[in-house]
């Protein structure tokens, strides 16, 4: 009787013991101490112990937590085998393949999920996901249209939905959906982020910026929205405003090269559009503007065509012409022909202003080879450094000639002057003869 007593004590306790052992495992899962559950498991297993089950399942899930993806889709591979209808297990294979990056193989686990169980909104939300990583926009749109169609109270959902449109080309409807998804949730950056872009796209950029200032409101630091209303704004030609927006955008923290030339493009485009300002106002813009170049330059490792262009028409500006000179021809070095014609023309004024004539010529001519076509104002100050310059004045003679002609029946102070200087130059080419 006694002996019978003690094993029964015994296996009670072997009984209570393998249940202190599943729930401290349950336990430590609960707690998200992963390391320790695993522990547990693969001492239970070196021990000649077979895991059931759920304790595979425990141990692919604390090896998953703690990144090591490889041996979690190991067991679940198995236990997929082992219980085909087991969503559970494929949702967190699909988990594992994702975070390795292989997209497609998740992909098919998650549809693999969504077909045993069509009820399981999260393996589609995950699906629609990797189909946009994947810039398979066309199958994310038929998930997030689903889902729409089961909730179209869900602010998520016709935001996302409205995403996929959007880079399907299917704006109008896009803008539909983003509108509902901003009625129900005002503060969502991401669908006035998309919303405004739309409207940016048509050019139609004061909705654009109405939509991207009421966003701001709640989304202050949000970094996109802040970018997007600072080329908005200077699409508008708001340059003043763009460069406070562009400096918002440095402190919410992108300082790149790009960021830095366009907050000097905009400082330097204010002084032509601010009325009113003064002469000392317009110095010190254009100091900031060339401050801001230079960051960029830097950044850039001084090889930006553009930057080095409008460091060089700021430095003309603020009358530092051997600066202009030499920034300017920095340009040339690097870039391409789309600008050149333009550079060459400030090249040659800060030439001519520095009196090197010879070389403010050839800017001017160089000018004139590379622009579309010819250009009125620059002949005419080719016609009088030749008139200054040349000894032959016939040369001085046909540039003017040939800038009345371009110039048409256009009547200025130009003009007037070309007028005047031919009649002198015939009687001075008539009696030097």
């Amino acid at each position: 009787m006694k002996k019978l007593f003690f094993l029964l004590i015994l296996f009670s306790s072997a009984a209570f013991a393998q249940e202190s052992e599943r729930e401290s495992i349950g336990e430590l899962m609960l707690k998200s101490k992963y390391p320790q559950a695993a522990a547990l498991l693969e001492e239970k297993e070196s021990n000649g112990e077979e895991l059931s089950y759920d304790e595979k399942f425990n141990l692919a899930i604390a090896y998953q937590r703690m990144v090591n993806h490889n041996k979690a889709i190991k067991i679940l591979f198995t236990l997929s085998r082992e219980k085909p209808n087991d969503t559970s297990v494929l949702f967190a294979m699909g988990e594992s393949f994702r975070a390795l990056g292989n997209k497609r193989a998740a992909a098919g686990v998650y549809r693999e999920v969504t077909e045993k169980d069509s009820s399981n909104i999260v393996a589609r939300i995950e699906s629609a996901k990797i189909f946009i990583e994947m810039n398979n926009y066309k199958s994310a749109k038929d998930i997030y249209n689903f889902l729409v169609g089961r909730d179209s109270s869900n602010a998520y959902y016709l935001r996302q939905y409205g995403y996929t449109l959007h880079k399907l080309g299917e704006n109008k409807k896009a803008e539909r959906f983003l509108r509902k998804a901003l009625e129900i949730n005002d503060r969502d950056g991401k669908a006035a982020l998309w919303l405004a872009k739309i409207f940016y796209d048509r050019k139609e950029y004061e909705e654009a910026f109405n939509i991207l200032k009421e966003s701001i409101k709640f989304n202050s630091f949000n970094l996109p929205l802040n970018k997007l209303a600072a080329e908005v704004l200077f699409k508008m030609k708001k340059y003043y405003s763009a460069a406070n927006q562009y400096k918002n955008v440095i402190i919410i923290g992108d300082s790149g090269s790009v960021i830095y030339q366009k907050l000097g493009l905009s400082l330097y485009s204010s002084v032509a559009t601010l009325d009113g300002i003064t002469e000392n106002e317009k110095e010190n813009k254009l100091r900031e503007a060339a401050e801001a170049f230079n960051i960029s330059l830097e950044k850039d490792e001084f090889v930006n065509p553009l930057t080095l262009t409008y460091l060089g028409f700021c430095s003309e500006s603020l009358k530092n012409y051997k600066e202009a000179i030499d920034y300017l021809n920095q340009s040339l070095d690097a870039m391409t022909p789309e600008y050149i014609d333009r550079v060459y023309k400030s090249l040659g004024a800060s030439y001519e202003l520095t009196e090197n004539y010879p070389e403010a010529i050839r800017a001017y001519n160089k000018s004139l080879e590379f622009s579309s076509g010819e250009i009125p104002d620059i002949t005419f100050r080719l016609a009088t450094l030749y008139d200054r310059y040349y000894a032959d004045k016939s040369v001085a003679l046909a540039h003017y000639k040939k800038f009345l002609k371009l110039s048409g029946k256009t009547e200025n102070e130009m003009t007037k002057y070309a007028d005047e200087r031919i009649e002198k130059l015939k009687e001075e080419i008539h009696f030097g003869k």
